[in-house]
């Protein structure tokens, strides 16, 4: 019914329909685009997180295993005087650890990749006038890896192989280790190598 002014009681008119439906349609557009670009932006600073982290990762590598030294100690593994010892997923050295994880001393570091959890831990071990002491302190340095792959470059004999080694046994340091990560996430999935030389090799 309607009105003097020609206003319906009855309900709303189709015009009255069409602009309640365009308004919500492009509210839902505005919402959409709001909603995309904060997962942009949660996405990018995971990124820049994540980034931060393996850039961490990667300076603790770095001054943990260039500034490795030789030790009189007997390694509890080894039952030798160590210096480094490794194969393609682990690498055991003897250098101080920074003051913020231990303070003092001389440490025995393990760094192992273990498959299950795709981490790369860090076990250290007191270094003592001529033992090593367990602690069962574990360090997780990076997560979500694929695959670890440690490379030894020296002369592992004391004879003229200077090469690339899978495994590293000798009483002296080589001359650099090269660490290839492998993130489970990378699109690219191509191995991210870290070529580090020795402060105090032969």
């Amino acid at each position: 019914m309607n009105d003097a002014f020609g206003h319906n009681d009855d309900g709303f008119t189709l015009v009255e329909l069409l602009v309640a439906l365009a308004l919500i349609a492009i509210l839902s557009v505005y919402c959409l685009e709001s909603l995309r670009r904060l997962q942009d932006i949660r996405r990018i600073e995971a990124s820049v997180t994540q980034n931060e982290e393996r850039d961490a990762g990667r300076a603790f590598l770095r001054k943990m295993i260039s500034g490795a030294r030789v030790s009189s100690a007997t390694s509890i593994a080894a039952a030798q005087p160590t210096s480094m010892r490794g194969d393609t997923q682990s690498l055991t050295i003897i250098n101080t650890l920074d003051d913020r994880l231990v303070r003092g001393g001389l440490h025995e570091l393990t760094f192992s990749f273990d498959k299950g959890s795709g981490n790369l831990n860090l076990v250290r071990a007191s270094v003592g006038q001529d033992s090593l002491s367990t602690t069962g302190e574990r360090l997780v340095i990076f997560k979500e890896l694929a695959d670890v792959s440690f490379r030894y470059f020296g002369k592992s004999t004391g004879a003229n192989d200077r090469s690339w080694h899978a495994e590293w046994q000798s009483p002296w340091l080589p001359e650099a280790v090269k660490i290839e990560l492998q993130f489970k996430n990378d699109i690219a999935g191509k191995p991210e190598p870290l070529l580090l030389p020795l402060m105090t090799a032969n």
